[in-house]
């Protein structure tokens, strides 16, 4: 893959001068973009030997495995063994959270870009399955809202949730906790930044009654629970419940 670098002279200046006793001031700045490629002049060769330390130490976090499954686990419609898992941990994690509880939990199926294979799991898997920088959030909607959100899920034919139980037939008849949604109640939903500020046309997160933001993101909270089982001697699995019907 060719990769443009971006180097700035005055980087070089700065480190320099940190150095010396003397007091400098600088007035301008230089910036050179190098192609590291098949073709790579002397001077963009040195350019990678500065910058091979950071990716090989990357790469070496990257390829760290933090667990295992037995089977490989996908992503599907209504429910998959991925989708379960991950609204799951997503739910279990922010409940953990001190301040913050939820009573469902709602992602995307378009969020999940990968699947996790059989065997090892790398912290790059998880990097490839949750490439977004979403924090999880908590967001309070009215009961109304919530059966906004039951009629999505039979419009989009299921998305990864958790702690709800769904008929795509009869959305209206959505429970929560195992109880059908009151209408004159408040419920908070966890999902994720881009989801609460209307991504994929979930408008029914418009105008909530109030918004606690975790400051964590997803794709480490998947990486923190996937390691907290392997400490516990678990490895990673799911299954499917039925949580969302036809």
């Amino acid at each position: 893959m060719k990769i443009i670098f971006q180097t700035l002279l005055v980087l070089v200046v700065v480190i320099g001068l940190s150095h010396c006793n003397a007091n400098y001031t600088t007035t301008s700045y230089t910036a050179e973009y190098n192609l590291l490629d098949s073709t790579m002049t002397g001077t963009s060769a040195s350019l990678e030997s500065i910058i091979a330390p950071y990716n090989d130490g990357l790469e070496s976090q990257m390829n760290t495995v933090i667990n295992t499954t037995s089977e490989p686990m996908t992503k599907a419609r209504p429910e998959g063994i991925l989708s379960n898992f991950t609204a799951d941990l997503v739910f279990e994690e922010v409940n953990e959270l001190e301040d913050f509880e939820g009573d469902m939990c709602l992602l995307n199926h378009g969020g999940l870009r990968s699947s996790l294979p059989k065997g090892n799991i790398k912290i790059g898997d998880i990097y490839q399955l949750m490439p977004f920088d979403n924090e999880a959030v908590v967001v309070e909607l009215s009961g109304e809202k919530i059966i906004e959100i039951a009629f999505y899920l039979a419009d989009s034919g299921g998305e990864p949730v958790s702690n709800i139980q769904l008929n795509l037939n009869s959305p209206q008849l959505m429970t929560i906790n195992g109880r059908p949604v009151n209408k004159s109640k408040t419920y908070k939903v966890i999902t994720s930044d881009y989801l609460a500020n209307g991504g994929d046309r979930m408008t029914f997160f418009e105008n909530p009654l109030s918004i606690q933001k975790t400051g964590l993101k997803i794709r480490d909270l998947i990486i923190e629970y996937i390691k907290e089982e392997k400490e516990v001697g678990q490895t990673l699995k799911s299954e499917l419940d039925g949580r969302i019907s036809q």
